[in-house]
């Protein structure tokens, strides 16, 4: 057995094991430990950019990560998504300019009708499970890894019920996403009759649990036919986010189908750039561009007086 040596950090027992590290109280922010820092300088230094101006790619900083053995904080093996994390807050605690935290989405960040269409087309052409994963995850906004751990357990389909259980999202947090019927039936129809309880709802090649990293080439190789080389599993979650808030207008819905925590973090969707404001645009454009042919149009505006 490895030999397990604890340290104290301010005022808190820390057992380390490798490089892995455990804290005895409760989680703290990834970072607040020295073997952490390490791990987090490591990030950043990894994630600079080479000759040429080409930065890695977040999956290869991951996957070098778990070559060297480093876990996070709950143990897990590091993903693309947990790396940029940690990208993301060193940027804000530095307080340099940068990516902070969004407080709306950009047009790269969700799909818009004609989008979902080409990407779902493009599903097709790969395969059933590419299609399916598709629809569930722009249908219920799951996100990647709640995507990988869901077994047919939780799914309501055999009770009759339009709903999907996560067991445990983020921040080991549970919750019920409502799904629609066509959702529920296509779900159905992909499992087949009794499947087992347990078994997962998307595997790979030898039965097990799809990964993160395979549910992120999948997604990535749908993008890359449909010409959206952008697409990637969160960027699914953002556009049922969005066609969720602006089809019912009920923030507080939204919240609890992406299960955030703060419905600060679902106000992103009350400012997404929509069709109704698009049609606005249009509309305003239109009347600009007949104000600027016109010869006839004349100034009322008045005139500020000149000062006494």
């Amino acid at each position: 057995m490895p030999r397990v040596r604890a340290v104290a950090y301010n005022h808190e027992f820390i057992f380390l094991s490798g490089t892995r590290i455990m804290t005895k109280t409760g989680r703290k922010e990834f970072g607040s430990t020295p073997g952490e820092v390490e791990i987090v300088n490591l990030i950043k230094l990894k994630a600079r950019k080479r000759k040429g101006g080409v930065r890695p790619s977040l999956l290869s900083i991951a996957r070098e990560l778990n070559m060297l053995g480093h876990r996070t904080k709950t143990g897990k093996p590091w993903r693309a998504q947990t790396v940029k994390n940690v990208l993301q807050r060193e940027v804000v605690n530095s307080n340099k300019s940068g990516k902070i935290k969004k407080t709306s989405l950009s047009a790269g960040d969700h799909l818009s009708k004609r989008e979902i269409a080409m990407v779902f087309k493009a599903a097709r052409r790969v395969g059933e499970v590419d299609e399916v994963i598709l629809m569930v995850m722009v249908g219920s906004g799951l996100r990647a890894g709640e995507m990988c751990a869901l077994e047919v357990r939780d799914l309501g389909i055999a009770d009759g019920k339009n709903q999907i259980d996560v067991r445990r999202g983020k921040g080991a947090k549970q919750r019920s996403v409502h799904i629609s019927a066509a959702l529920s039936l296509r779900l159905r129809e992909y499992l087949g009759d009794a499947p087992a309880k347990k078994r997962p709802v998307f595997v790979n090649r030898f039965g097990e649990a799809l990964s993160y990293e395979a549910l992120y080439k999948r997604v990535k190789k749908i993008g890359s036919l449909a010409g959206l080389p952008q697409l990637h599993p969160h960027s699914l979650r953002h556009t049922f986010g969005t066609l969720l808030y602006h089809y019912k207008k009920d923030l507080f819905f939204v919240k609890e189908q992406l299960g955030h925590s703060k419905v600060d973090t679902t106000q992103i969707y009350a400012k997404t750039l929509t069709e109704s404001k698009l049609d606005q645009m249009e509309a305003l454009g239109s009347e600009l561009s007949a104000m600027m042919k016109s010869d006839s149009v004349t100034d009322n505006t008045s005139k500020p007086e000149k000062d006494l």
